[in-house]
């Protein structure tokens, strides 16, 4: 039997990975857009290499055929693990995530870690596992550390009062049927 307060601590450690993914895809998405265009997924250099690696471009055209009302944007198909090669890919880190993520974090070994923490936490959940009140701690406070990071970049840039009040990043029906704030 699940006791109320297990209930209410997966609750909120799935809320905290759930933002968490959806803020990551969105500075992302963003750097990307920036210096490649709303088509970076698509983009290659000169000598025919592709931007992104062809296992990530798989991944998300395979999610993207089973379930396209899930992911509307190929930014929408990318999960967890996605997110770790997107930060810790050393070019991209360099060019994209190294000023935004060392506001609170040592480096690209840290940033991995974390979100391999938090994959094995999220995979827990979604899968019906338990997990220890020190997981769902993790889970919580290393999604806001990630979080506060995107929060400071966007101060910094700003557009704090882009995404300073609250606003729905995903709608759901009864019958399923789902949609994403673009």
């Amino acid at each position: 039997m699940i006791r109320f307060d297990e209930i209410e601590i997966r609750s909120s450690a799935k809320e905290a990975l759930e933002s968490f993914e959806h803020w990551s895809r969105r500075i992302i998405n963003d750097k990307f857009v920036e210096k490649y265009g709303k088509d970076y997924f698509d983009y290659k250099f000169e000598n025919g290499e592709n931007l992104i690696k062809n296992d990530i471009l798989r991944l998300i055209a395979n999610r993207m055929q089973d379930n396209p009302k899930r992911f509307p944007r190929k930014i929408d198909a990318i999960l967890m693990e996605d997110i770790a090669y997107f930060f810790c890919k050393d070019s991209f880190y360099k060019d994209f995530f190294k000023d935004i993520l060392e506001h609170d974090f040592s480096g690209q070994d840290e940033i991995r870690g974390r979100l391999e923490i938090q994959k094995d936490i999220r995979n827990k959940l979604y899968h019906g596992n338990s997990i220890s009140y020190r997981e769902a701690e993790k889970a919580i406070c290393y999604s806001h550390d990630f979080i506060d990071c995107y929060k400071s970049y966007y101060v910094k840039i700003g557009k704090e009062q882009d995404y300073n009040v609250p606003f729905f990043t995903k709608v759901e029906d009864s019958l399923g049927r789902c949609g994403y704030r673009d």
